[in-house]
């Protein structure tokens, strides 16, 4: 969305050509959020009792770097 928002709102036409760079700028930088909340994901399925504040502090962090992101 971001990539088809920039690109519309500069006027150049639709397609792969330019949308590529950004889509991927978008993907890099998303990609730690993603990476994120997977290791939260299998730290919650771990039978160890001292996993779960592990697991909320890796999301936190995964939730904050996407917001910070998006808000740059």
């Amino acid at each position: 969305m971001g990539a088809t928002t920039t690109v519309a709102r500069r006027g150049l036409t639709l397609d792969r050509s330019t949308l590529r760079g950004r889509f991927y700028s978008q993907c890099y930088l998303t990609a730690p959020f993603a990476l994120a909340l997977a290791v939260a994901s299998g730290l919650e399925t771990l039978p160890a009792h001292a996993t779960g504040p592990a697991a909320a502090a890796v999301a936190l962090a995964g939730v904050a770097w996407y917001l910070c992101v998006e808000t740059v």
